[in-house]
């Protein structure tokens, strides 16, 4: 028997009982992977969700937008994009940066991991 010293750790919302990595959301078609923007070091992954949602237009201004800030922001790790912002911010000690998007009917996420961006809808996150 073990005690409390030798469990297994758990993690913060308890036993991980499934994981469901980014390669197999890509397999399974999930995520559309659009490889690295050389000129940024940034690898473009998107949700399916958010290619049927945004036009065309609004996913280069976002791209590009995203990796404006990230590019100058070192601390930022979570780009917001909302339609009624006016004036961009940043929150959770400038972990996040929220920006204004014009067009958008709903909130785009885009979330930097590693070398990686991943664009999504908010219902999606």
């Amino acid at each position: 028997m073990m005690n409390d010293e030798e469990a297994e750790p758990q993690g913060e919302f308890g036993e991980v009982i499934s994981e469901y990595s980014q390669a197999q959301a890509i397999d399974d078609g999930i995520l559309t992977d659009f490889g690295k923007m050389i000129a940024l070091n940034f690898r473009i992954i998107m949700t399916n969700g958010i290619l049927a949602d945004l036009n065309k237009v609004l996913l280069i201004h976002a791209v590009i937008n995203a990796t404006n800030i990230l590019s100058m922001m070192p601390t930022v790790d979570m780009v917001i994009f909302k339609a009624d912002i006016k004036k961009p911010y940043t929150e959770d000690e400038g972990r996040t940066a929220v920006l204004g998007l014009d067009g958008l009917t709903k909130k785009v996420y885009v979330k930097k991991e590693g070398c990686s961006l991943t664009f999504m809808l908010a219902d999606e996150y």
